[in-house]
């Protein structure tokens, strides 16, 4: 009898803990829901703000590509919590494997990301929480202007961000992009498009432009990321839920035999 309690009683903690997956998946659909149509409708603008940029830039950009002194900066955003399958360990290894090419310095983004590069002992010059809604442009403007202030003292070179992208249907997405210098295939942009009059000059504008445009550029990869990242927890809490399944199908075999022999032994005892 003390077999079968013990059966019944994994069975019993089985089953708690797979109502608790089942609500942090219902959680994750919930927050998931929130940002995604913001993060969708804001690929649009940060492209266009950039490609604006570029616009007004023009060739100037190419006289700012070789820049030999500094390291290279690296933005890595990462979760600040857990239980959200391998969506960290995949962005850290990327990471790292652009590291092993590079010379870097990093500015991190999640807790999670945070103890895993200090505790490789990589250079984290800046950190910061995984930002919360109301955050979401302040926090961006504050990583905008720390890259753009290492790159204008010449502490950087370059600057590259590291992050998910949201793909419908895909999570295994990992962009790496260029943040500075910025860089354009002209030959591909079309050579008809009619030359602007800008009132100020151009230079103004673009002192004006690139932080914005830094900042758009990160404060998408923040919402690209986070929906990325829940999209991974719910795909985590359903494969701890079908786990369970399978785990309590199992036991309840065993205890049924168990109790088959019991009966038995009681019969004939």
């Amino acid at each position: 009898m003390s077999k079968l309690r013990e059966i019944k009683s994994r069975i019993g903690g089985i089953r708690e803990i797979e109502g608790i997956t089942n609500a942090m998946k219902l959680v994750a659909v919930v927050r998931l829901k929130k940002i995604e149509k913001r993060t969708l409708e804001g690929r649009s603008y940060t492209e266009k703000l950039r490609d604006l940029l570029l616009t007004v830039q023009g060739e100037k950009h190419r006289a700012n590509k070789k820049r030999p002194e500094g390291a290279t900066g690296l933005i890595v955003i990462t979760s600040q919590s857990g239980l959200c399958g391998s969506f960290n360990s995949r962005i850290t290894q990327r990471s790292e494997h652009f590291l092993k090419s590079h010379s870097c310095q990093l500015i991190v983004i999640g807790k999670k990301g945070i103890h895993y590069f200090k505790r490789k002992g990589y250079a984290v010059v800046k950190e910061y929480g995984q930002p919360k809604r109301e955050e979401l442009n302040e926090i961006s403007q504050q990583i905008s202007r720390d890259a753009l202030s290492f790159y204008s003292e010449n502490k950087w070179r370059e600057v590259y961000l590291i992050y998910y992208k949201l793909k419908p249907g895909l999570l295994d997405a990992i962009i790496l992009v260029k943040l500075l210098p910025l860089e354009d295939d002209l030959e591909q942009r079309d050579a008809t498009k009619k030359k602007f009059l800008f009132e100020p000059a151009a230079e103004e504008i673009i002192g004006d432009l690139l932080p914005e445009c830094i900042s758009a550029q990160i404060r998408q990869a923040l919402l690209e990321s986070r929906c990325a990242e829940e999209l991974e927890r719910i795909k985590a809490m359903e494969y701890a839920a079908d786990n369970a399944d399978k785990l309590v199908e199992e036991l309840t075999q065993q205890f049924n035999r168990a109790r088959q022999t019991a009966i038995t032994r009681e019969i004939y005892g």
